[in-house]
C-alpha cells in the first residue's frame, strides 16, 4: 500500500491525477489516491480542474458537426476566382521580394567594396596614387600643407595638424567616394566638385561630428575648440558633449567650445584673413 504524507506524497500523486480523472485507475491505487485527496486541498483543486477539462472534451466530442449549407456552394460559384489566384501567387511574390532584398544587399556591398585612389602631395613631395588603408595618419608640420587629391575633389590639411583615415572606399557602380575621417588638430580645407557624384564624408573632431554635403568647407580644430565655415553646400554638425545637431548653410561660421555652439555670419574675406589663409588687401 502507498502511504502519502506532505509534499513528497503530492509529488507522487500529481502524475496519476489525470489517469484517475479519465477513469483509468481502479482498486487499491485509486482508493489510496482518493484518500490523499480528502486530506490535501491543493491536489483536490488540481483534480477538480482535470475533471472539468475532461467533461468539456467529452462534450466537444459528442457535439454534432453541422452540415455545410447549400448557399455556401452557391456563393462559391460566383466568387471572383482572380482573388484566389492572387492569393496563390502571394508566396511567389514574397519569395521574389526576398530575393530582391538579397540582391540589393549584394549591390550595396559591391558599391563600397573598392579602395579609394588618392594622390598624396605636400610642399616637397608627391606620391603616385596610393590607397590609404584604415588607420593611416597624415601629419602636416608647421607651415606645411598636405593635400589628398580624390576623384572629384581635394582635401588640404594645413599644419601643424594630423588627419586620421578611419575608412575610405570608392563605389564601383557610381564611383562616389565615402570617407570617415578624424581631425584631432589642424585646419582642413574641403573642396569637392559640385558636378561630380555625391560624397559621403564624415569628419570627427574632439568637439563635434560633421556630416558634410558641401563642396567648399573649412574645419579648424584643436583640443578645446572647433570652427566650421561653410562657403558652398551644407554641413550637419553634432556636438559631442550635448549631442545636439545643427544645420550649417553657406556663409555661416560655427564655433564649438566646451560643448557650447555659437553661430556667426562672417564675410568670406574676413574669415580667410583671420585664419591667415590670404593676406589683407594692400591699401592704395
Amino acid at each position: 500500500m502507498i502511504r502519502y504524507a506532505g509534499s513528497n506524497a503530492c509529488r507522487r500523486i500529481e502524475p496519476r491525477l489525470s489517469a484517475l480523472a479519465a477513469g483509468e485507475l481502479s482498486g487499491d491505487t485509486a482508493a489510496d489516491i482518493r484518500a490523499h485527496l480528502e486530506q490535501c486541498p491543493r491536489c483536490q483543486e488540481t483534480f477538480a480542474s482535470l475533471e472539468t477539462l475532461g467533461a468539456k472534451l467529452t462534450l466537444l466530442k459528442e457535439t454534432p458537426i453541422p452540415a455545410v449549407p447549400r448557399s455556401l456552394f452557391a456563393g462559391l460559384r460566383v466568387f471572383p476566382w482572380w482573388l484566389i489566384r492572387l492569393a496563390s501567387l502571394r508566396r511567389w511574390l514574397l519569395a521574389a521580394s526576398g530575393l530582391m532584398g538579397v540582391w540589393l544587399a549584394i549591390l550595396g556591398l559591391l558599391q563600397w567594396a573598392g579602395p579609394l585612389p588618392v594622390n598624396l602631395s605636400s610642399n616637397a613631395t608627391q606620391q603616385a596614387t596610393p590607397h590609404l588603408p584604415a588607420g593611416t595618419t597624415l601629419l602636416a608640420k608647421p607651415g606645411e600643407a598636405v593635400s589628398l587629391r580624390l576623384p572629384h575633389g581635394t582635401l588640404t590639411l594645413q599644419g601643424p595638424g594630423a588627419l586620421v583615415i578611419r575608412s575610405a572606399a570608392l563605389g564601383k557602380l557610381r564611383h562616389d567616394p565615402r570617407l570617415d575621417l578624424n581631425l584631432p588638430s589642424g585646419t582642413l580645407e574641403i573642396k569637392l566638385d559640385a558636378q561630380g557624384p555625391p560624397h559621403g564624408l564624415t569628419l570627427t573632431t574632439p568637439q563635434a561630428i560633421l556630416r558634410l554635403a558641401g563642396t567648399w568647407i573649412f574645419v579648424g580644430t584643436n583640443a578645446v575648440e572647433t570652427k566650421v565655415a561653410v562657403f558652398e553646400g551644407e554641413a550637419k554638425l553634432t556636438t559631442i558633449a550635448a549631442h545636439k545637431t545643427y544645420r550649417l548653410t553657406p556663409g555661416q561660421l560655427a564655433q564649438v567650445q566646451a560643448g557650447w555652439l555659437s553661430l556667426h555670419q562672417i564675410p568670406l574675406d574676413e574669415w580667410l584673413q583671420r585664419k591667415g589663409l590670404i593676406q589683407p588687401a594692400a591699401s592704395e
